[in-house]
């Protein structure tokens, strides 16, 4: 505990070093951020809006794909453990992986009374399966659009003669590695269902094995071994037609569109202007870089990133660093809000994964 608050505030002390540099190179002005509130309430609202009908599509989309894998829970209990985790995970360093931990959590105990039906088997794997899945499929979505937006770009620099500079490069290098994690992202489920790739995945994991001398490593590494294999088949298509997908599709590009409106309302709320283009371009890599440590809500090191992003884009790093901050702080301020009405729903969640961990100890 004492040593989780201690790195959490080290991050914190990051993120704001990130901030004052950002400052001290006028990446950044307070003062114009603090008076885009009062200048531009209206916009303000609607990125507001725009953050919560994000966080409720996510949760329809959640709710879509808990019912592919075969798990009855109730809509309200869905979107009370998205919107408590988006809320609670925004506020944590490396948010995107808080979230989807929070919300896995709150899910097992929303998921707790149906556990003695024989379909759940092996629940945890499975929940936690579909949970990522869920973030999978809007990346990519991200990356979709994001590749066709990157190669949209590079086709008419080609036609009209611009000349290919370190910008362009750059966008090449995105467009290539957005095309790659949408090959690896559509082969994995489907190499899950082959016998060879698994029986070669099995050989190649026991040879690893016969280099494990001590026991007690190798039966972590087993069970390890175990719970991965338990989740690969989890995210396969082997009792799943790819049309059953298409509605969860369908809702994270909705997910992408206002996501990306936030963006660029809050960009206007600034007084600048980024394109759509370096917005769908980009959104993928931005939205992982939340992975990284870099401060604490969203703000720090984040801005930094995206704003190297951006210039990419030729899109001016101070443009970028307010946009970001300012749809960071509205995700936080919105879902903050709404989340205080679904507390007491969390609670009973949390109070029922107690429940039954304490029944598993018992039966164990």
């Amino acid at each position: 505990m004492k040593n989780g608050f201690v790195k959490s505030l080290f991050i914190a002390c990051i993120g704001f070093l990130f901030l004052y540099w950002m400052h001290k190179k006028n990446m950044i002005d307070f003062h114009e951020l603090i008076h885009s509130f009062f200048l531009h309430p209206k916009i303000i609202f609607l990125v507001f809006f725009l953050q919560v009908a994000l966080c409720f599509m996510a949760s329809i989309r959640y709710f879509t794909i808990l019912k592919l894998f075969h798990f009855k829970v109730g809509f309200f209990n869905v979107t009370s453990s998205t919107f408590i985790g988006n809320a609670l995970g925004q506020w944590l360093p490396g948010s995107l992986a808080f979230i989807e931990m929070i919300r896995y959590v709150l899910m097992m105990g929303a998921t707790r009374k149906f556990n003695e039906d024989s379909v759940q088997a092996n629940r945890k794997t499975r929940l936690m399966g579909a949970t990522l899945f869920d973030r999978c499929l809007g990346l990519f979505v991200m990356f979709v659009f994001g590749f066709f937006s990157s190669l949209s770009i590079i086709y008419q620099g080609f036609i009209h003669g611009i000349s290919f500079d370190r910008n362009m490069i750059l966008i090449l290098i995105l467009c290539v590695l957005s095309f790659f994690a949408l090959v690896a992202m559509i082969l994995l489920p489907f190499l899950m269902m082959s016998a060879v790739f698994k029986k070669t995945s099995q050989n190649i994991f026991s040879f690893f094995l016969k280099f494990i001398f001590s026991q007690k490593r190798k039966d972590f590494w087993m069970r390890q071994g175990y719970r991965l294999a338990l989740f690969l088949n989890t995210i396969s298509f082997q009792d799943k037609k790819i049309k059953d997908f298409l509605i969860p599709l369908f809702i994270s590009f909705v997910c992408l569109i206002f996501m990306n409106l936030s963006t660029y309302y809050c960009a206007m709320a600034a007084g600048n202007f980024i394109p759509f283009s370096a917005i769908f371009s980009t959104v993928a890599l931005v939205s992982l870089s939340t992975l990284l440590p870099l401060g604490i809500g969203g703000v720090g090191g984040f801005q930094l990133v995206a704003a190297f992003i951006y210039s990419i884009f030729s899109v001016d790093a101070k443009t970028a660093a307010h946009a970001q901050i300012l749809q960071n702080l509205m995700n936080l301020f919105s879902l903050t809000t709404v989340t205080l009405f679904f507390l007491k729903n969390g609670f009973s969640h949390l109070k029922e994964l107690r429940k039954w961990n304490r029944e598993v100890d018992v039966k164990g």
